[in-house]
């Protein structure tokens, strides 16, 4: 099965959040509350699209309607978007992922392995995950399954770029 590192062509530059964004696990959704409200002051460019990376990962309903679909346990915060700028809303969805430990060591990072030069992962730690976040890595990096991504695109999603992720089997 073919794999894809899902990134953000664009990111929104959000001022402050109420709750500490970087501690999102699965096991933690409980103790965060259902909606919360980011303000950010964009300008005249700024465009909402369907995938967000940064400061943590955010997809819009139509890419949330997707994961639901595929990782029907995955637990959502809703993320209202408030650009004070344009005087615009968007909602947003923050997926509590779950993280899975399958890079290999033919990988490639930068130093503090925030940023993936080459992923090479071992499909058979990953399960019957179809979308998931990297375990060992720093941020937030997100890889979908091609039933996945076909789905995601099949809906006309804007803003994402995808990677193809070389696979092994050590399994």
């Amino acid at each position: 099965m073919e794999y894809f590192l899902i990134m953000a062509d664009t990111d929104i530059p959000i001022a402050v959040s109420p709750f500490d964004i970087w501690d999102i696990k699965q096991d933690q959704a409980h103790k965060h509350p259902g909606r919360e409200l980011l303000f950010f002051h964009g300008n005249a460019y700024t465009t909402f699209h369907d995938i967000l990376l940064r400061p943590f990962f955010l997809v819009s309903e139509k890419i949330q309607s997707v994961i639901a679909l595929y990782e029907p346990d995955t637990v959502f915060t809703e993320i209202v978007l408030m650009d004070t700028f344009n005087e615009l809303a968007e909602l947003y969805f923050c997926p509590e992922l779950h993280e899975v430990d399958c890079l290999t060591e033919q990988s490639k990072f930068n130093p503090d392995r925030s940023v993936i030069k080459k992923a090479v992962i071992d499909v058979s730690k990953i399960g019957d995950k179809k979308v998931f976040s990297l375990a060992g890595v720093q941020g937030f990096h997100v890889v979908g399954r091609r039933d996945f991504i076909e789905s995601v695109l099949g809906r006309d999603a804007q803003g994402l770029v995808l990677f193809p992720i070389e696979t092994i089997n050590e399994g």
